[in-house]
């Protein structure tokens, strides 16, 4: 789906579609452009892929779990730049502040921590023994041998 497909879905559509609301997306897209814009504020060569589809592009990978084999053929683009496009967007949305995960400190402050005993142990499988399975044979061939069909 291109950019402008997703502007046309209304907001349950949108968020089935992609997972996530579109004030988020919108948000998204903001921190993205500014990006875009400060990389290129001394100028350069225009991206092929704009911030908007390149974002469009990364989140059918995750939401979908395409190939990005699939997502190329769908946007008409190498599979190398769909792979670029998603490590940009993932780059630029980790170290932004409102993305940015806690660290391993911040989690580890909260000690409210709740201990749970699962009862592991090895028990052994129920299953009949060698002995019943001879007696069994045993009876199958005794009743094959009494029986006189010819």
């Amino acid at each position: 789906m291109t950019p402008k497909q997703a502007e046309k879905l209304n907001d349950s559509e949108f968020k089935r579609y992609f997972g996530i609301k579109r004030t988020t997306y919108q948000h998204m897209l903001t921190i993205l452009q500014e990006a875009y814009n400060e990389q290129h504020k001394k100028g350069g060569r225009k991206a092929k892929i704009s911030p908007e589809s390149k974002l469009v592009i990364t989140l059918n990978y995750y939401r979908e779990y395409r190939s990005q084999f699939h997502i190329a053929q769908d946007f008409g683009i190498t599979e190398s730049a769909v792979c670029k496009a998603i490590k940009w967007v993932e780059g630029i949305l980790i170290n932004h502040k409102d993305f940015a995960l806690p660290g391993k400190k911040a989690l580890w402050q909260d000690n409210n921590l709740e201990t749970v005993l699962i009862d592991a142990t090895e028990i052994p499988i129920e299953r009949p023994k060698k002995a019943k399975a001879t007696v069994l044979r045993q009876k199958e061939t005794s009743y094959l041998k009494s029986t006189n069909c010819c």
